[in-house]
């Protein structure tokens, strides 16, 4: 390109560019797409690091995704708190979102300042086959937050049957794992008086005498809130050779 073009274009890219981040700020995604066809550089981010991907993936908008990523989007980028275009796929759990960012290099294991990871997001979620879509594709079962809580443990705790079920499926899950309260996922569904996933997890090798920090098994949580059902269960499960 010849000087005076180059400072002709300048001033136009600047203006693309501005736009695009303006469109950024307020998720108008019908112009990032617009302004991402004229140029506008895709890896530009909002005050909070938010990248036009990241939007994209959140908004289950494969096709915008696809766009950006051929136009050179950087699909690992992660915003002030460490969230990545992954992470945010995982909260729509598009599966087509999901598997774009990982056949493009997407990191399956990236954490976020929370220390959550794309499969903690997903198994919280709920979404079933996004959990095992991101476990075929390497993400770890066993990683822990900050708080040392497990996928299982949030798909557990938000009693998400279908994604427990999914990760229990995976044959490497650590199912007595404990959090910073010495607590495991059978804990937290006795608790929450879920019948289909205290089963789940007796089924697949819970310990129903384990206690936490402050001396609670999950009997007597199931007790203690009057889930006479799924006690039963777990004193079944006591009583067994």
């Amino acid at each position: 390109m010849g000087l005076l073009a180059a400072l002709l274009a300048t001033p136009l890219r600047a203006g693309v560019d501005d736009q695009f981040v303006a469109a950024l700020g307020v998720a108008d995604l019908d112009a990032v797409e617009r302004l991402a066809a004229h140029g506008a550089d895709v890896n530009l981010r909002t005050d909070l690091g938010k990248t036009a991907l990241m939007l994209a993936a959140r908004h289950g908008r494969h096709r915008l995704v696809r766009t950006l990523i051929e136009a050179g989007a950087d699909v690992n980028a992660a915003n002030d708190n460490g969230g990545t275009a992954l992470m945010y796929a995982a909260i729509e759990g598009d599966p087509r979102t999901l598997g774009l960012l990982l056949s493009h290099g997407a990191e399956a294991n990236a954490s976020g300042s929370n220390g959550w990871t794309a499969l903690m997001v997903a198994s919280a979620k709920g979404h079933e086959s996004a959990v095992r879509l991101l476990l075929s594709q390497g993400a770890d079962p066993n990683a822990r937050d900050v708080y040392g809580w497990t996928p299982l443990m949030r798909a557990a705790f938000e009693t998400r049957a279908a994604a427990v079920s999914a990760l229990l499926e995976s044959g490497a899950i650590e199912v007595n794992a404990r959090n910073e309260n010495g607590a495991t996922a059978l804990h937290y569904a006795a608790a929450l008086g879920s019948t289909a996933i205290v089963r789940a997890l007796l089924e697949h090798g819970a310990n129903p005498a384990s206690t936490d920090l402050e001396g609670r098994t999950p009997l007597g949580m199931a007790s203690d809130m009057g889930h006479a059902r799924v006690a039963s269960l777990i004193n079944d499960s006591l009583r067994a050779p």
